[in-house]
C-alpha cells in the first residue's frame, strides 16, 4: 500500500495519525529505555508531568506514571 501523498490526507486523518502518534502506548516506543524516558521527563514543569501522569493512567502504563511521579517529587524537595 502506498503512502499517501500529503495533499491527499484530510485534516481529519493528519490529526487522527498526530493523535495516535503522541498516545501514550505509542509514544514510550520512542524511548529507548526507562533512564531515556526519566530524562524526557524532567524537561517537564510539575503541571506538564500531571497532565502526563493522567494520560498515563488512562493507558494504564502504571510503570510509567510512577516514573512521572518520582521525578515530579524529585522537582518537590527542591
Amino acid at each position: 500500500k502506498r503512502m499517501k501523498k500529503l495533499s491527499e490526507i484530510s485534516v481529519e486523518e493528519l490529526q487522527q495519525k498526530y493523535v495516535d502518534l503522541i498516545r501514550p502506548t505509542n509514544f514510550i516506543k520512542t524511548f529507548k529505555d526507562d533512564d531515556e524516558f526519566r530524562e524526557w521527563a524532567r524537561l517537564g514543569t510539575v503541571e506538564d508531568l500531571n497532565w502526563a501522569i493522567k494520560n498515563f493512567e488512562k493507558d494504564e502504563l502504571y510503570k510509567y506514571c510512577n516514573i512521572l511521579k518520582q521525578v515530579r517529587d524529585e522537582n518537590r524537595s527542591i
